[in-house]
């Protein structure tokens, strides 16, 4: 079957047409004519690049050693992907006047050339300065880049890259987040920008912007055409060779770090985003294989941007992404993205309060100091969902009996079996959820009925009854 990948982030401006859903995120990936060419020569569907402003330029970053960039596999799988960057920064462009009259004309003919839109991303300075024209100076950046040829302008409202050159605490901060974080602030740029400019306008999420609902609504409200989340962790870690005895990579705290262990907590916050605004969302952070995009697009995003896993793979991961996405679809089914976007939002943000109506499961009636009785008694069993195993499917590996806190599971190895205590078990579920031989090997069951309840995979079994009747758990 024929896939079509194309996506329309449309706005009351007008749309963006993108042949695929894949942007790139504002960084060196796309910061200048040959990397903006590599990025459309693997397949993406739209440029957002670089930062442009007084305080940034389209080539390199700035650093003050070699190396900076330094990936983490080393600390453990979880860290697969993940990467950070020391000793960083973002340097005044010394020709900002020649840039935008030479350099940004340029991007736009590559960009429209090869049928992709130009979205510039915007970034200014604000200490120091009256709101007022802190404003007039985003909005005349915006401005000009239209004038310029952008399709599209992304106010970069959360750019960390300055932290640790100017200081902390009352020293002056050039990053935009914690300015962005002043809903006056945010206000008076976006309606600034606005009044004097036609194409889309957008603004990128900060993880700090709280609460996000909040912010978006205020943004949206001052006219913004979409939403982009989120940008990376700034100065929020410090990583240890605990073999060496040394602090990983360079002297003092990070600049930022990016990686997959990003996509469930910018989800997390989207999905509020997602039911308080009307308007295109773009997601972004950690996307590192085509199941992170996915996983966007099914919560309700338009489409994605993919910066850290370029750094990491280099320009070729975006026909990776784009393959791996095609056969996703494939082999669920779909033909058009617009099939699947946004199935999952009512799920990712459903209440406890909304689960019998929804789902029809019923939550047992809470009874003070049960559990702490069970605990001090060895009493009846307060859950009637309890472990079953496969013989054929069990390798016997043991992990169960190791982290039951309660000793509900026991692997006889003379025997070959695991001994399971129903009068012991909580119904907690971890057993089952780190499971190595898993689906199959071991499941949590609902002793009265018989049904599985889960097996390690997806969503619990016992919120897919409504149409049935329903489940209690009391």
């Amino acid at each position: 079957m024929a896939i079509d990948l194309s996506v329309e982030i449309k706005t009351e401006r007008g749309s963006l047409v993108l042949r695929n859903p894949i942007l790139t995120g504002s960084s060196e990936v796309a910061g200048d004519e040959i990397t903006i060419k590599r990025c459309i020569e693997n397949g993406v569907g739209g440029i957002v690049t670089k930062s442009v402003g007084h305080i940034t330029s389209p080539g390199p970053a700035v650093t003050t050693s070699k190396p900076c960039y330094f990936p983490l596999d080393r600390f453990g799988r979880q860290y697969s992907g993940a990467w950070l960057i020391q000793a960083g920064y973002t340097a005044e462009e010394e020709s900002f006047e020649k840039m935008l009259e030479k350099a940004v004309p340029k991007w736009y003919k590559i960009c429209h050339d090869a049928g992709v839109p130009l979205i510039n991303s915007v970034l200014e300075l604000g200490w120091e300065m009256e709101i007022d024209d802190v404003a007039n100076l985003w909005a005349g950046i915006a401005k000009r880049l239209e004038d310029a040829g952008s399709d599209a302008i992304e106010l970069d409202a959360s750019c960390m890259a300055s932290k640790i050159v100017y200081g902390r605490g009352d020293q002056p901060i050039l990053a935009s987040e914690e300015l962005w974080a002043e809903e006056e602030f945010a206000r008076k740029i976006i309606s600034r920008t606005m009044a004097v400019t036609k194409v889309p306008i957008g603004a990128k999420l900060s993880l700090f912007h709280n609460p996000i609902a909040r912010v978006a609504l205020s943004w949206v409200d001052e006219g913004l055409n979409f939403i982009t989340g989120h940008n990376i962790l700034p100065s929020t870690a410090v990583f240890i060779d605990v073999e060496k005895e040394e602090v990983f990579g360079t002297p003092g705290e990070i600049m930022y770090s990016a990686g997959p262990t990003m996509v469930p907590l910018s989800l997390n916050r989207l999905s509020y985003a997602l039911r308080a605004v009307d308007v295109p969302i773009i997601g972004s952070s950690g996307i590192f294989k085509a199941s992170d995009i996915v996983q966007y697009l099914l919560l309700g995003c338009t489409a994605v941007q993919v910066t850290s896993a370029a750094f990491y793979k280099g320009h070729k991961v975006y026909k990776e992404l784009l393959e791996g996405l095609e056969d996703w679809m494939k082999r669920h089914g779909y033909t058009r993205i617009d099939q699947f976007r946004g199935k999952l939002l009512e799920e990712a943000t459903c209440l406890r309060s909304e689960w019998d109506e929804k789902y029809g499961y019923k939550m047992a009636p809470y009874e003070k100091g049960k559990e702490f009785k069970y605990l001090q008694t060895g009493g009846k069993s307060p859950s009637p969902i309890v472990p079953r195993f496969d013989p054929e499917t069990c390798t016997l590996c043991g992990r169960c009996d190791d982290q039951c806190l309660w000793g509900v599971i026991r692997l006889d190895k003379e025997r070959e079996t695991l001994n399971i205590n129903d009068k012991l078990c909580m119904g907690c579920g971890m057993c089952v959820g780190i499971c190595p031989n898993n689906p199959g090997a071991l499941w949590l069951e609902d002793k009265r009925t018989g049904e599985v309840v889960w097996d390690g995979v997806g969503m619990v079994k016992s919120f897919k009854k409504k149409e049935t009747g329903g489940h209690s758990l009391a």
